[in-house]
């Protein structure tokens, strides 16, 4: 699994809570390592924020997508701008699962059960 999060305070939590459930959880702090890591590994889960400074999770996702289309169904987006329009319409037209931080850890550990039943 690969936490994408230009917050520190995000990642760190997710990825205690994640490796607490026996998950290898890698993390990025921004878009340019994310993209990094994402070409050099398969990674069977992607948690991706939307907003970083840079390159965002939206173009991030896209360009997976073209690229790597088996790892663009393994995306969870976590975003605190779930009602801004341009963000809705991208998760919307792309039926992506999404979080909103805050988030409860129950939710992200299912969202990301759920990914991995997908195997």
């Amino acid at each position: 699994i690969i936490v994408v999060d230009d917050e520190e305070a995000i990642t760190s939590l997710v990825k205690a809570v994640l490796s607490r459930e026996g998950y290898r959880v890698d993390v990025a702090s921004d878009s340019t390592g994310a993209c990094e890591m994402l070409d050099s590994t398969l990674y069977d889960a992607v948690l991706m924020d939307i907003r970083m400074p840079g390159i965002s999770g939206i173009d991030i996702y896209n360009d997976i997508k073209s690229r790597r289309p088996e790892l663009a169904g393994r995306f969870v987006f976590i975003t605190a701008d779930a009602s801004d329009d341009n963000t809705k319409a991208f998760l919307d037209t792309n039926e992506l699962p999404y979080i909103v931080k805050p988030f409860d850890i129950k939710i992200l550990l299912k969202m990301v059960d759920g990914l991995l039943l997908l195997e």
